[in-house]
């Protein structure tokens, strides 16, 4: 490998599930991968941008776990079930579990608390947390593989948990990001700024392309990678002029906005199996991608905070320095 390559770090896989090795990189900054002892699950990670403590990890198969934000041990289980869409605040985790349940589990550890329900069937997805309420999309899917349509309701509820109230209903429901003044989400081509109070949705701006995949925020823009072209755009969250990034993605997934930098995994076309993607980054600014690592195999999500880059793959979980 190339000596300016960056290195990455993590945990490794053994025989057992309580059984850790290590595996060392070079010099040369060749990648290391340490794998986490999940039995290969397939997990999904949100790491605090707040709160450098710590990593969270949920797997598809085997459990919620919290991990040294430097890897340097062994993860500690915090609850059972198949966990998705985590979300941090300053003392707890929440996710959905199962599908159905949303939940909340101290970061220190402890009983989960259930704090609703999704009924019928529905299931939950892309859980967000902001201004102490929980926003989430309730899903009803209909007809075949060939004609399948999304139902969806963005609802709020306190993090404290209760009745979820509705905020919005429609068809094809896709990502959202949220902030203490509204839930930003896109409906069609329209990129919806919906406030928290429940008023009257805006439209922020028509988007073009189609396939507009993932979303991801800062302090006063919407980030939006299009599946379509492979194109990166940008919309003021006070509204206004749409802003082509220079950047291409490839095919992406996993968006994620910095401070500074845009990081996002890269994935085949036709990944044909396991998929193995590369963790990119490219400055917000404009200028060429580059790549933080390659050929994660099984990669599904990625976090970042000031440790590094997180990426978690099939039972596994990489730390790779931001730059």
């Amino acid at each position: 490998p190339s000596a300016s390559r960056p290195t990455s770090v993590s945990l490794a896989r053994a025989a057992s599930s309580r059984d850790l090795c290590d595996i060392e990189s070079d010099a040369a900054g060749a990648e290391q991968a340490e794998l986490l002892p999940t039995s290969g699950a397939h997990l999904e990670l949100h790491a605090s941008r707040v709160d450098d403590a710590f990593a969270f990890v949920g797997s598809e198969e085997a459990s919620l776990a919290r991990f040294s934000a430097s890897l340097a041990s062994a993860g500690t289980p915090l609850s059972k079930g198949s966990f998705f869409s985590i979300v941090l605040d300053d003392t707890s985790t929440y996710a959905v579990r199962d599908g159905r349940f949303l939940v909340r589990v101290p970061k220190t550890g402890g009983a989960e608390t259930i704090l609703t329900t999704v009924a019928g069937d529905a299931y939950a997805s892309e859980l967000r947390i902001a201004g102490g309420s929980a926003y989430f999309f309730s899903l009803v899917t209909t007809g075949g593989l060939e004609h399948q349509t999304s139902h969806c309701t963005l609802a709020r509820m306190p993090l404290a948990g209760g009745t979820p109230t509705p905020l919005l209903t429609y068809d094809g429901c896709g990502r959202l990001v949220v902030d203490d003044r509204a839930v930003y989400t896109v409906r069609g081509n329209d990129m919806l700024a919906i406030p928290v109070d429940g008023t009257t949705p805006t439209v922020l701006s028509t988007l073009t392309g189609g396939d507009l995949y993932d979303l991801a925020q800062d302090a006063t823009r919407i980030w939006v990678a299009s599946l379509h072209d492979s194109r990166i755009f940008s919309v003021p969250k006070a509204g206004g002029a749409v802003a082509a990034h220079s950047t291409t993605l490839g095919r992406p997934r996993a968006f994620i906005a910095d401070r500074d930098d845009l990081y996002w995994l890269k994935i085949p076309a036709d990944p044909g199996g396991v998929a193995r993607a590369d963790v990119k980054t490219a400055p917000k600014s404009g200028g060429p991608a580059r790549t933080l690592l390659s050929n994660v195999e099984g990669a599904e999500a990625l976090a970042v905070n000031t440790d590094g880059v997180y990426v978690a793959g099939l039972g596994a979980l990489h730390r790779v320095a931001r730059h």
